[in-house]
């Protein structure tokens, strides 16, 4: 969970470099393909959440597709299997068997998903800005 943070923060430090070679060199600004904002929305954008320059929002598959993201996956799919192992040992059948583990799985993911994005958002929480977007 911390490499979240850590992602965050050394994404932040690349888009303030960034911005301040583009300020040394302003001929060079177009050379860039990443953010050169610091604020949310721009470290957000350039944390691997979208590969397009001019984005508006994050995408979620950036987030997912993170380590943390990876782990979140295999800690739920692991959920799954033993909701659903464990519903069979009850006397479940198979069909309610594999339902709940689909069930557990999707709740695992999900809710470890939401703590991840609060995660990541609390890495920028102790950051100033200081190359805000021009709105």
């Amino acid at each position: 969970m911390e490499l979240t943070i850590e992602d965050v923060q050394a994404g932040l430090g690349i888009n303030r470099i960034r911005h301040v070679y583009g300020d040394l060199e302003p001929s060079t600004r177009d050379v860039f393909v990443r953010q050169m904002h610091d604020d949310t929305t721009g470290v957000e954008l350039d944390g691997g959440q979208t590969g397009w320059r001019k984005a508006r929002r994050p995408r979620l598959i950036g987030t997912a597709l993170g380590v943390s993201g990876l782990v979140n996956l295999v800690n739920g799919i692991v959920a799954g299997v033993i909701g659903g192992a464990t519903a069979g040992l009850l006397g479940a059948g198979l069909t309610w068997s594999i339902v709940l583990g689909a069930a557990v799985a999707a709740t695992v993911i999900t809710a470890f998903g939401v703590m991840l994005g609060r995660i990541g958002r609390r890495g920028l929480a102790t950051v100033t800005t200081r190359f805000p977007r021009q709105t």
